[in-house]
């Protein structure tokens, strides 16, 4: 006796259900993270904060150039250096040193 096509159809669809579930569970899984929290966790302000130092080091403390790579303006991220309280490392020093201004 040949098995009811209607019976086999829901099994065919269950079973791709089950494995489009299983891939998008693995590319999860497998997709690389922006941030790596650590296990005792963290705060979103210490992740800001830890992202503003990253782009602020990779643009050789050029403000604008760092905004641009967090995809703020410049104006924001001069915000942001200020309320995190981040200074400029010596190594850094100011494009245009006004009066002889450290």
């Amino acid at each position: 006796m040949d098995p009811d096509p209607q019976v086999l159809l829901e099994q065919a669809h269950a079973l791709l259900e089950r494995l489009m579930v299983e891939r998008d569970h693995w590319l999860a899984a497998s997709a690389p993270r922006l941030v790596n929290l650590p296990p005792d966790g963290t705060t979103l302000q210490a992740i800001e904060r830890d992202a503003i130092e990253q782009a602020l080091e990779r643009s050789l403390w050029v403000q604008y150039q760092a905004a641009r790579l967090l995809g703020i303006t410049g104006r924001v991220m001069s915000y942001k250096i200020t309320q995190h309280g981040i200074l400029r490392p010596a190594m850094y020093p100011r494009r245009w040193n006004i009066n002889n201004q450290p």
